[in-house]
This record gives C-alpha cells, structure tokens and sequence, in this order.
C-alpha cells in the first residue's frame, strides 16, 4: 500500500538520494516500535524478528505522515 500522490512519493524519494534532509523519524517513532515489538513477542515471535517489524510499522507511519497533504 503506498502514501501519498506519486509525485509526492517521487519528490520524497529524489531528496533522500540527493542526501537532502527528509525529516526525522520524531519523538514517537521508537515508542510506537517497541510497542508493535512486544505484541509481536507476545505472539510467539522472536525478539530479533518482533523488533525489525516494529520498526518497519513504525517507518511505515512515518511515511505516511510524510506524505500527507498539507
């Protein structure tokens, strides 16, 4: 599922290889992984396994936020 208009992702896409600042993750970034991470745990993941998801959910949020309309 992608976010945004393709020309939003496109322009997000060409500053991240040109290096340029395309935000920050903010403050609610690890909270949200960790707490994705512990569900996952609770499922019977492992730890390793439960993290790396948590921070791609997490990635995922923050791209949408990104390219949201303003």
């Amino acid at each position: 599922m992608a976010f945004g208009t393709a020309k939003q992702r496109s322009v997000i896409a060409k500053k991240a290889r040109a290096g340029k600042d395309i935000g920050k993750k903010g403050k609610e970034f690890a909270p949200m992984a960790q707490a994705v991470a512990k569900s996952y745990e609770k499922k019977g993941m492992s730890p390793k396994k439960a993290i790396a998801v948590g921070k791609a959910v997490a990635a995922k949020q923050m791209w949408k936020s990104a390219t949201k309309k303003k």
